[in-house]
C-alpha cells in the first residue's frame, strides 16, 4: 500500500478505518458483519482518525500486525462470534502506510444463501448492515427477508391454503390465455382444462384439504386486489406519469392498485403500464413484409425492466412498487434488494428471480429473460441506439431496489448526476441530510426523521417545511398520517 492511497480518503459505504492500538477493535466483527450484508467493502487496521485531512499511521510494529491477522483468523473461524467466515487467505494482507505494517481486510458481499452474517451467537441483535452514517443494527423485517432469501425455493411457489379459485379475476386469466395463443399457439398448456392449467402454470396448488388453492404467484398476477392485500397487507403498484411535474402538479397521470376501476394485479397492471411508458416513443417506419413493425429497441428495453421489476419485488416489503416517468428518464422501484451483487447483474450473471414463477408466467407469453440476461439485454438495447446506460440502485432499511432508464444520449447520464448533486438550493447540514434521507428510502414521517437526526418535533417540522418549500419533497396524507416523498 502506497503512502498516499488513504491520503483524501474517508470512511464511506465501502471503507473503514480502525486505530487497531491494542488489539482487536470489538466494533471490527460490527463492521464485518455490515458489509457482509450490504455491499462488501474494505477495512483498515492501523490507521488513525484524520489530522489535517489526511489520515494517519498508528505506528503499530510488524509483531503488533501479525498478531492482528492471527487473532483474527482464530475469532472470524468461532461460530460463537461470526455466524460465517465468507474470507479466505488472499483477502486479509499486511501491507505498509507511512513506512509502518497495516492490516486490510477486503470482505466481499455475502451471497443470498451466507446471510444474515451475524455476530455474538445472535441473529437479530447481531446483524448490521452499511449506510451513509456508518453501521447499523438491522430490523427484524430486514432480518426476516435475508433468512427467507436464503432459502432455495422460489417465494412465489407457496400455496395459500386460506384463499381459494374465487379470489382469482377470471378475465386477467382468460387474457392471459388469449396471449398464449398468440404468441405460442401450439403450447401445451392451451389443451389443458382448468385444473391442469392452474397446476401447470403455477397459478395454483393443492391444499391439505386436497383442493386446489392460490399459489402467492397465481393471487399477485391474478387475484382481486382487496383479497391481494389480505395476504400482502403493503402490496401497492404505483405509475406515476411527472413529464408536466410543477410545484402545483405532482403528475399528469397516474395508475394505482387500489383506485378500485380494475383488477389491480400485477397481470393487469404490467399491461396498463407498459402501454403509458411506451406511447410517445419515436418508432421508424420498419416493414417485415407487408406488416409495420412497431417494436423498438426501447421497447424491448422498458418490457425488460418493467418485468424485471415485478418479478424480483418483495411483496411483503413497504411502499410498494413505483414506476415515475419523466421526460429525460423512467425510475423503477420495488420493495427488496438485489438477490446478488449489482456488478453480477449488469455482467449478465445467472437468473435468481425472487418470483420464479411469476417471472415464468410473463415468460411464456414471450415477455422477461429466464437465461440470467434481463438487465444485460435492457444495457445492451438501450446502448444500441445511443442511450445512456441505465443505473442500478440499493437502498436498504427499508430495502428497495431502483433501476433508472434514461431517454437521451450517452453525454446526459452525467448531466443528470451534476444537476441532482450541484443545482440544489442553498441548504443547512441537517436539510441535506433529511433530503438525503428521504431520497434513500424514498418516503417517510415526520417521527422517523426525528429518530434519524436525534432531533425534536419543533426541528424535524422546520426542516420539513423548508424542504417542501423549495420544491425538493412534497407530502401526502392529513393529520397523523402526513407521509413526505422525494421528488
Amino acid at each position: 500500500m502506497q503512502q498516499n492511497d488513504f491520503n483524501f480518503l474517508c470512511e464511506t459505504n465501502s471503507i473503514e478505518f480502525k486505530k487497531a492500538k491494542g488489539g482487536l477493535p470489538n466494533s471490527l466483527w460490527e463492521t464485518y458483519s455490515a458489509f457482509a450484508n450490504s455491499n462488501g467493502g474494505t477495512i483498515v487496521l492501523g490507521i488513525d482518525e484524520p489530522q489535517h485531512n489526511k489520515f494517519v499511521s498508528s505506528k503499530l510494529t510488524k509483531d503488533e500486525v501479525y498478531d492482528l491477522q492471527k487473532r483474527f483468523w482464530d475469532t472470524i473461524n468461532n461460530t460463537q462470534k461470526v455466524s460465517a467466515n465468507i474470507l479466505v487467505d488472499k483477502d486479509v494482507t499486511v501491507e505498509e502506510y507511512e513506512s509502518y505494517p497495516i492490516l486490510i481486510i477486503k470482505v466481499r458481499r455475502a451471497n443470498r444463501f451466507e446471510k444474515p452474517i451475524f455476530i455474538n451467537n445472535n441473529v437479530y441483535n447481531g446483524t448490521y448492515r452499511r449506510n451513509h452514517e456508518g453501521d447499523y443494527h438491522c430490523t427484524r423485517p430486514e432480518i426476516d427477508l435475508m433468512i427467507k432469501d436464503s432459502n432455495n425455493q422460489s417465494n412465489d411457489k407457496t400455496c395459500l391454503d386460506e384463499f381459494s379459485l374465487e379470489d382469482l379475476n377470471l378475465d386477467s386469466i382468460s387474457s392471459y390465455k388469449q396471449m398464449l395463443k398468440a404468441t405460442n399457439p401450439t403450447h401445451i398448456f392451451l389443451t389443458m382444462k382448468d385444473e391442469q392449467f392452474y397446476l401447470s402454470l403455477g397459478i395454483a396448488k393443492k391444499g391439505a384439504d386436497g383442493l386446489l388453492h392460490p399459489t402467492r404467484a397465481g393471487l399477485l398476477m391474478f387475484g382481486k386486489e382487496y383479497r391481494i392485500t389480505d395476504e400482502f397487507n403493503h402490496y401497492f403498484l404505483d405509475y406515476q406519469d411527472h413529464r408536466e411535474e410543477t410545484p402545483d402538479i405532482r403528475w399528469i397521470d397516474r395508475i394505482q392498485s387500489s383506485s378500485g376501476d380494475w383488477s389491480g394485479n400485477v397481470f393487469d397492471f404490467f399491461f396498463r403500464v407498459y402501454d403509458k411508458l411506451t406511447q410517445n416513443l419515436n418508432v421508424p417506419f420498419q416493414l417485415d413484409g407487408l406488416q409495420r413493425i412497431d417494436d423498438t429497441q426501447m421497447h424491448k428495453a422498458l418490457r425488460e425492466a418493467l418485468c424485471n421489476t415485478l418479478s424480483n419485488a418483495d411483496y411483503y416489503g413497504t411502499r410498494g412498487i413505483v414506476i415515475k416517468k419523466y421526460k429525460d428518464r423512467i425510475e423503477f422501484s420495488n420493495p427488496g434488494n438485489m438477490r446478488m451483487s449489482i456488478e453480477e447483474a449488469l455482467s449478465g450473471g445467472n437468473s435468481d428471480p425472487r418470483n420464479e414463477t411469476i417471472l415464468k408466467m410473463f415468460s411464456l407469453i414471450k415477455i422477461g429473460e429466464r437465461a440470467g440476461t434481463g438487465i444485460q439485454t435492457i444495457i445492451n438495447t438501450v446502448s444500441k441506439i445511443g442511450y445512456s446506460k441505465p443505473i442500478i440502485e440499493e437502498s436498504f432499511n427499508p430495502d428497495r431496489t431502483k433501476m433508472t432508464i434514461f431517454l437521451k444520449n450517452n453525454n446526459f447520464k452525467k448531466e443528470y448526476y451534476e444537476t441532482r448533486q450541484n443545482n440544489l438550493p442553498n441548504m443547512s447540514s441537517d436539510e441535506n441530510k433529511a433530503l438525503d434521507f428521504i431520497n434513500r428510502n424514498e418516503c417517510i414521517t415526520r417521527k422517523k426523521l426525528e429518530e434519524y437526526l436525534s432531533c425534536g418535533k419543533t426541528k424535524s417540522t422546520i426542516i420539513l417545511k423548508s424542504l417542501l418549500d423549495k420544491n425538493l419533497i412534497y407530502k401526502e396524507g392529513s393529520s397523523k398520517n402526513i407521509i413526505y416523498l422525494k421528488r
